[in-house]
């Protein structure tokens, strides 16, 4: 057979399988943080933690709506896809309007103790590990507590759906803005006292104009993976944060 004809074959059977492994999906994610303090309190936590340092990849989308230049443009895109789905939605992981999850997510928010700080719903191409998309996260919410979330969410697929988490999760109090020459010990050079880092950035910021500065309280990193089933409400708990996700395959915007 000519070389050709055996790439050609390649490349065909190639897009099949991804075809078959790359399918849309409709994901909803709530998160919902826990601010009960006797019930915090009860375990002992770091102060505070460093940030996650991994880089959200974000995917090239520019084949979504772009006449195709050959049949593969979008498989070489790394979606698995030799054109877009006929599909009736915008550009994927952009925020849908409508939320399924909206009676559940009212429902946390009634509860004292919790608060719902982020619900985003959005249809994305649910890849390989390797090809996974992934979403950053960047949020503060100043309520009973001063909570700050940073990190990423991303959903991958093998013989089953994944949802994985790489989240610091960082409570703060108010407190007087420190001295700039108390927090740096002079016989220290070399500090790993992430706690101290906050405290000096706080300080900083806050020195012009002799405010209380943010002082972090307790930390937590939330890191795991958690298979899923389509279609199913899965809940992944943890004393300071819960994640509810919901993920449905998707063929046409009827059914987001």
């Amino acid at each position: 057979m000519p070389r050709f004809s055996v790439v050609f074959a390649s490349a065909l059977l190639f897009c099949s399988l991804n075809l078959q492994a790359a399918p849309w999906y409709r994901v909803e994610v709530v998160l919902v943080a826990y601010q009960n303090p006797q019930l915090i309190g009860d375990e002992q936590w770091p102060d505070a933690l460093p940030l996650p340092q991994a880089e959200a990849r974000a995917p090239d989308l520019r084949w979504w709506h772009t006449p195709p230049v050959s049949g593969y443009n979008a498989l070489l895109a790394g979606f698995g896809f030799s054109r877009p789905p006929v599909a009736g939605w915008d550009l994927p992981l952009q925020p849908l309007p409508n939320r399924h999850l909206q009676a559940e997510a009212e429902r946390l928010q009634k509860h004292p103790d919790m608060q719902v700080i982020w619900h985003q719903a959005w249809v994305e191409p649910i890849q390989e590990q390797e090809q996974a998309i992934v979403h950053p996260l960047d949020i503060r919410l100043t309520d009973q507590l001063d909570i700050h979330l940073s990190g990423s969410i991303s959903l991958h697929r093998s013989r089953f759906l994944h949802v994985s988490t790489d989240i610091v999760v960082q409570h703060f109090e108010p407190s007087p803005v420190p001295a700039l020459a108390d927090l740096q010990p002079l016989n220290s050079p070399i500090r790993s006292d992430y706690r101290t880092d906050l405290l000096t950035q706080a300080a900083i910021a806050s020195s012009a104009s002799e405010e209380t500065a943010p002082v972090p309280v307790r930390a937590a990193h939330i890191q795991q993976s958690r298979r899923m089933r389509s279609g199913e409400l899965h809940y992944i708990d943890h004393p300071l944060l819960g994640i509810v996700v919901k993920v449905v395959p998707v063929t046409d915007a009827s059914s987001l």
